[in-house]
Parts: C-alpha cells; sequence; structure tokens
C-alpha cells in the first residue's frame, strides 16, 4: 500500500492529501519543449486533487547537463499547505536556515535549495509509515518540506544540482523573485548568476 501513496513518490501532497487510488486521479502534459541546452516540461494534475484545488502544475526545467528547477503552482479555492517530498538511498544533510539539502550515494550526489514564500519545515525519516506486507525493504530515507503557512495560490520552488560524489555542486544564492503571474528565480550557477521566469499564463520559461 506505501507505493500507491504521493508521499511514497518525489511528489506533492496538498493540505495534506495526496492523490487517491482512482482513475478519476487523472494528469496530462501542457507543455513538451526538448531542446540542445535545455528540456521545459509541464505537467497537470489538477484532477487528482479533490475539489477544493482548482488548478495543479508541475515545471520541471532541465538546465542540461546537471541542474533542474522544479515548480510547483497551485491555486485552490481556500489557502493550502504544500508538502514536498524527496527519497534517497542514503541520509540527507539539511540545513533548514537556508532550506539547502544535500545527498551523496554511490557515485553520485546531489545539493540543491528549497523555497516557498513563508518558510518551511524540512525533516526526514528512514521509516515506512505502512509497514512491508513481506520481506525486508532497502534502506530509504523520506525528506519531507512542508510550508509553514497557507495560501490560496501557492508555490513550491526546487533548484537540485548532481554531480559525481566528492565534487563540489556550484549552485548558491538561489532567491524568490516571483509576482503575479510569474514566478521568477533568481540563484549563482558556476559562479554565474541566473534567472528563470515562469510564465504561468502561457506557460512558458525564459532563461536569463
Amino acid at each position: 500500500m506505501w507505493y500507491w501513496t504521493t508521499k511514497a513518490h518525489n511528489a506533492l501532497e496538498i493540505d495534506g492529501q495526496g492523490q487517491p487510488k482512482t482513475a478519476a486521479a487523472t494528469g496530462k502534459f501542457v507543455v513538451f519543449q526538448p531542446g540542445n541546452e535545455h528540456d521545459y516540461v509541464v505537467g497537470d494534475a489538477t484532477p487528482g486533487y479533490g475539489g477544493n484545488v482548482e488548478r495543479y502544475r508541475r515545471h520541471l526545467l532541465f538546465l542540461k547537463p546537471d541542474l533542474l528547477v522544479v515548480v510547483d503552482e497551485v491555486k485552490a479555492a481556500q489557502p493550502v499547505s504544500l508538502k514536498f517530498w524527496l527519497h534517497g538511498r542514503a541520509p540527507f544533510t539539511i540545513d533548514s536556515s537556508s532550506g539547502r539539502v544535500a545527498l551523496t550515494f554511490g557515485k553520485a550526489s546531489l545539493a540543491g535549495f528549497l523555497r516557498s514564500p513563508g518558510g518551511l519545515e524540512i525533516v526526514q525519516t528512514d521509516k515506512y509509515p505502512i509497514p512491508p506486507e513481506q520481506g525486508q525493504t532497502r534502506p530509504e530515507w523520506h525528506l519531507s518540506a512542508e510550508t509553514s503557512q497557507k495560501h490560496a495560490q501557492a508555490r513550491f520552488i526546487a533548484v537540485l544540482g548532481v554531480g559525481k560524489a566528492g565534487a563540489t555542486i556550484a549552485l548558491d544564492n538561489v532567491e524568490d523573485l516571483s509576482s503575479g503571474n510569474t514566478v521568477r528565480v533568481r540563484f549563482r550557477r558556476a559562479a554565474k548568476p541566473v534567472t528563470v521566469s515562469f510564465d504561468l499564463t502561457a506557460p512558458a520559461v525564459k532563461i536569463d
């Protein structure tokens, strides 16, 4: 049963609720733009989150070869909280003051920053809330980052860099400069400033 829950995946819970195990919880791609320097994909999973959620879309921007920007945008009839899940085969290093998370396993490493208006509570556990029905599970850590405030128009931003184990992932100064229908994220990548703007109306992305 753990597999069927939203929290078992690198996914989003809205106001403590995941997607139900039903054929009505559907989703679709609304943008698919592969490219030489970056790929941009947007998925719409609004039907999977109940009547209060008027829109839920996840934007994925892959800045090749090593950086992923994830933007979850939620519009609800009543203010909601968001909980972003990540899973790994090793413990995460968490700096709650900066929103930085990192993890190394085998030959690979990940490091990035999580952002949402009002701040986040970031925790992890190596326990499964639903015990395995049989056999032994491999060790796994479950990280959740939950918004401290509720908003009717809510957003969650994750900027995640990947690299070889032991290598420094050159990502810092991640800022959320969003306004209106534009989610704007500014950061430094290998010491160079980058600004990514997501137009939520279109949807579309611009990279400066």
